[in-house]
């Protein structure tokens, strides 16, 4: 995607005016420009009762709806809306704000787009390095706030609209999800086959009738995506990526060649360690505004092979993050934030390390106080969380952060390439998930109860067993089938899944080669990164720490932002 508005805050209400970007930099009125090129962004203009709509992204459906907020929850898809109206202009981002809007003012001048890149380059300046952002980042993977790498620059809050008028800037929550909790949702066994029928149409309107690809790995998610595409006799291309040994390789080509489904292997070999990943890691680092790391190189990698041949890609993203139980650490779900959600940060630095030694490489001159702030900021935020069980605190909190500020870099960095479409996150499907006890938000917090946590998988056996009984059969990376979740022996698989897995595979320890990869590079970039951080960091974390892969992946940004920010290191920035 790619959009920049220009709006100066002081003059009266204007409409904006399509200019180039060459153009609205140096343009006084109130202006617009945007990108057409984009294979992954369309642009569709409508105008409805004197009213105009301008609509950055892929439109699944559209509402009729007059109202913005009635409109966004009834058309389905991944885009960015900007209204227009005699005395106003709307911007927001459709459901779950998956596409990001940033915004920055400077002398009553409020520039807005969808790229980081695209404010920095107009607007030209050395702008102040957040070591707040910095620090969530390192503490829990992404950013739990709107904030940027830039003190100066913000993202639109989710499920925000942003108004421009004769009065100045206002900022609109149209949604909170959190309200959809209920107290005493349907059972699964009274509810599953309105919810296993729903996302059967639901999943429909989302395929296309041109040829497209589907993700097809070792997991539940996807094989419904292909499961749905099978049923409706669609023209299609399965695939995964990674080395040979992968086993989101190995299972779908077996089973892709037992049941003759159209695949293909995406191969990460050796060519591409030696001579592509890097290429690929500094994009998407670069695309995302520092948001992704380098260890998700593969999925721009990926969107540029299939997107030579197709213009749309169906996922099954979101998918696990609606149903499964969290409970282990991960890049999702850092052990912090669940201490966060269940008792708050440690009020201090000084208690705070004594907590978490492993953040001592941090030096404390420079996030003793940052992170003093972030723990008031983010503590008082927990406090104004509704009074809801705690499980169901921490999934409303994903789903209204976590999902954009994770997923919503991917696919900002796939649009050059190709339309990526993801059915499992359908607002409507999502509401009435929350009226069954299908939903992630209703269980225990961290299930530690392996019985109790095949809730989370017990959507995917029902919809396999009515959409493709043979791909219900199919074992999955986990080590089992999705019929065992169905049956009392096969209860007994899942406790011996981890021997099974053994036989499957011999080695899937670098599943994508981003270990291998990374070695080719990991000189250059650690040299970078220490020069970078010596003022920030005592030492750099040792290699399979997961701070290590975030470090260097902001080193690498950082390469493509010199004089536009303040960083104290020795190379002045």
């Amino acid at each position: 995607m790619g959009f920049l508005i220009k709006y100066n805050l002081k003059q009266n209400f204007q409409s904006l005016t399509l200019k180039s970007y060459q153009e609205i930099i140096k343009s006084k009125d109130n202006s617009i420009w945007y990108d057409e090129d984009l294979k992954g962004q369309k642009v569709y203009r409508r105008n409805i009762d004197n009213t105009n709509l301008l609509v950055f992204g892929d439109l699944v459906n559209e509402s009729k709806a007059t109202e913005l907020s009635t409109w966004i929850k009834e058309s389905k898809g991944n885009y960015i809306v900007i209204k227009e109206e005699s005395t106003k202009i709307e911007i927001v981002s459709s459901m779950f704000s998956i596409l990001p809007i940033f915004y920055e003012i400077e002398d009553d001048v409020l520039w807005v787009s969808d790229r980081l890149e695209y404010i920095i380059n107009a607007n030209v300046k050395q702008r102040d390095w957040s070591n707040i952002h910095l620090l969530e980042r390192l503490l829990f993977n992404y950013t739990l706030t709107n904030r940027t790498y830039y003190d100066s620059i913000s993202q639109l809050d989710v499920h925000t609209i942003l108004t421009l008028s004769a009065k100045g800037m206002d900022f609109t929550k149209h949604t909170d999800i959190f309200k959809l909790y209920k107290q005493n949702p349907n059972s699964i066994i009274k509810s599953k086959k309105k919810i296993v029928a729903s996302f059967e149409d639901t999943v429909k309107s989302y395929l296309v009738s041109e040829p497209y690809a589907v993700a097809f790995t070792g997991g539940f998610d996807g094989r419904c995506i292909v499961a749905a595409s099978l049923k409706y006799n669609k023209n299609f291309l399965s695939y995964s990526f990674g080395s040979s040994k992968s086993m989101d390789v190995y299972i779908p080509k077996s089973i892709a060649t037992r049941l003759k489904i159209n695949y293909r292997f995406i191969n990460l070999d050796d060519d591409y360690v030696n001579n592509t990943f890097e290429g690929h890691a500094r994009e998407i680092v670069s695309a995302s505004g520092g948001m992704a790391t380098f260890s998700r190189a593969h999925y721009h990698f990926g969107a540029e092979k299939l997107g030579e041949e197709f213009n749309y890609l169906l996922s099954g993203n979101f998918g696990s993050e609606l149903f499964r139980s969290a409970h282990l650490d991960g890049v999702m779900t850092t052990d912090l934030l669940y201490v966060w959600i269940k008792d708050g940060l440690p009020k201090n630095w000084t208690k705070f390390i004594k907590e978490y030694p492993r953040f001592k490489f941090l030096k404390a001159n420079e996030f003793e106080t940052p992170y003093n702030e972030l723990a008031i900021e983010l503590n008082n935020l927990r406090k104004d969380l509704p009074d809801i069980p705690l499980n169901a605190k921490l999934y409303y909190f994903l789903w209204s952060q976590t999902l954009r500020n994770y997923f919503g870099a991917e696919l900002v960095m796939q649009q050059k390439q190709i339309i990526h479409r993801s059915p499992f996150l359908d607002f409507d499907f999502f509401v009435l998930l929350q009226n069954t006890q299908f939903s992630g938000a209703y269980g225990n917090f961290r299930e530690k109860n392996l019985i109790k946590r095949l809730k989370g998988q017990l959507f995917y056996a029902y919809y396999l067993k009515r959409t493709n009984k043979s791909l219900f059969r199919e074992i999955t990376g986990k080590g089992y089938k999705p019929s065992d979740i169905l049956s009392p022996v096969g209860l007994l698989r899942m406790v011996i899944a981890k021997g099974l897995k053994k036989k499957i595979v011999v080695d899937d320890s670098d599943p994508l080669n981003v270990n291998r990869s990374f070695k080719k590079v990991e000189d250059k970039i650690v040299n970078r990164a220490k020069n970078y951080f010596e003022n920030y960091f005592h030492y750099l974390p040792s290699e399979d720490d997961r701070h290590f892969k975030t470090i260097l992946s902001l080193s690498i940004f950082l390469d493509g932002q010199q004089k536009k920010v303040k960083i104290k290191n020795g190379e002045k920035n």
